[in-house]
């Protein structure tokens, strides 16, 4: 039972870290907290079920596209609206707010395109659960819709 809580613990504070790591870096170059950065964390994943579910590109080819989609999105979000406040000299706070703007409509617009339930492509990959130190990890249990 505790050797399943710690690697529960660890799995979950490892995504954690991974998370607060980007936020930390991209924080550390454009000195204001970029929530757009969850917007691409985000994206991915319904890029890759929205190309699979009902484009029926393969598993694989979906992920990797996918991939190739939140970087693209991040890319034109910094092109077509932090770039021009960095050069007019934008304070944080206006770019705060941009990006607060932009997380609130992207994820409006997930919430419009895909539903508010849970999404997942667990029924096209079969991964069974792996036994650690006595503990079983698990995928996650989500239905798909």
């Amino acid at each position: 039972m505790l050797s399943q809580l710690l690697v529960n613990g660890v799995i979950a504070g490892s995504i954690y870290a991974l998370v607060a790591s980007g936020f930390g870096l991209i924080f550390r170059v454009v000195r204001f907290f970029h929530f757009t950065h969850e917007l691409t964390y985000s994206f991915a994943p319904y890029i890759a079920f929205g190309l699979h579910a009902w484009l029926h590109v393969p598993i694989l080819q979906a992920i990797a596209l996918a991939v190739m989609g939140a970087a693209l999105m991040g890319f034109l979000l910094d092109v077509a609206v932090f770039a021009p406040l960095r050069a007019r000299e934008a304070s944080a706070l206006v770019s705060l707010l941009a990006s607060i703007g932009l997380y609130v409509v992207g994820q409006n617009f997930l919430s419009v395109t895909f539903g508010d339930g849970a999404r997942s492509l667990r029924p096209y990959i079969v991964v069974p659960g792996i036994e650690f130190l006595g503990a079983r990890i698990t995928p996650p249990l989500c239905q798909y819709e």
